[in-house]
């Protein structure tokens, strides 16, 4: 077996281990991040996230990565991780993932298509469409295409989320939000900003989804999203459940970083 071989299988136990994670329950998750971590193709087979040929497999490939890797005997086994590296500490907390109410997409749809203050040209396209009527008003057939953009935007916002923090499980729907837990790292400076300005005790208590000033999420959250859909949704993500003690090593990390910013430009 090569090195890039064992990594390839590595990467396949990985892929199965988010799939299993985000489809079980808290204890269940548990054991399974546990049995990731230690690199234990065994425990992971005992917990039916892969075949018996597969743990054995993938205990092959971990040896091979660590002998090639040259690890001194006393070294941990740690699968490498694909998109994310190991926190030095881990926190948790919750998401709310949510959209524009009807009523603000209706306001938006007519201000859109307000002969004075609107876009003419969109709103005639709209209504050749068949979304909209020459009034304003969103037809069925707008609605349709708007839910299914709103189902777009959540799926984008929830790939955000995996790409920006350590670990994210969604739980479902709560009324129209969309929503789950996620595990950061309060002493990585990039995820204790988001959570500091989007937490329900933080400055700001959201991340909108249309502001480029949050690059990635802004870039993302409306991908594949129709051009009506484009014009007249919106939504934000808020953070909650968010820990004091988390909190408080989360001010520390900004504080931190903005004391190293401040000697720097002496």
């Amino acid at each position: 077996m090569t090195r890039a071989e064992a990594e390839k299988i590595v990467e396949s136990v990985g892929d199965k281990v988010n799939r299993a994670y985000d489809r079980a329950g808290p204890g269940v998750g548990h054991e399974i991040d546990r049995a990731w971590r230690r690199s234990s193709g065994r425990e992971l087979h005992r917990l039916g996230v892969i075949t018996e040929s597969e743990a054995r497999r993938f205990d092959a490939a971990m040896d091979m990565i660590e002998q090639t890797a040259g690890r001194t005997v006393m070294a941990p086994r740690r699968p490498p991780q694909r998109h994310q590296p190991e926190p030095k500490r881990e926190a948790d907390a919750g998401f709310a993932i949510g959209t524009h109410d009807q009523g603000v997409i209706e306001d938006n749809a007519r201000e859109h298509a307000n002969a004075r203050y609107g876009d003419p040209e969109w709103h005639k396209e709209m209504v050749h469409l068949g979304v909209m009527t020459e009034d304003g008003e969103i037809t069925n057939k707008g609605w349709d295409l708007l839910n299914r953009d709103i189902d777009r935007i959540e799926r984008n916002s929830l790939a955000w989320l995996r790409a920006t923090f350590n670990h994210v499980r969604a739980d479902g729907h709560s009324g129209d939000e969309l929503v789950g837990s996620f595990w950061f790292d309060p002493t990585n400076l990039g995820q204790a900003e988001l959570v500091e300005l989007a937490a329900n005790t933080g400055r700001q208590e959201r991340i909108d989804m249309s502001d480029a000033s949050f690059g990635d999420l802004a870039n993302t959250a409306f991908n594949e999203v129709s051009n009506f859909g484009g014009s007249v949704l919106g939504g934000q993500i808020v953070f909650f459940d968010v820990k004091p003690e988390d909190m408080e090593t989360i001010e520390q990390t900004i504080e931190q970083d903005a004391r190293k910013s401040r000697r720097s430009r002496r």
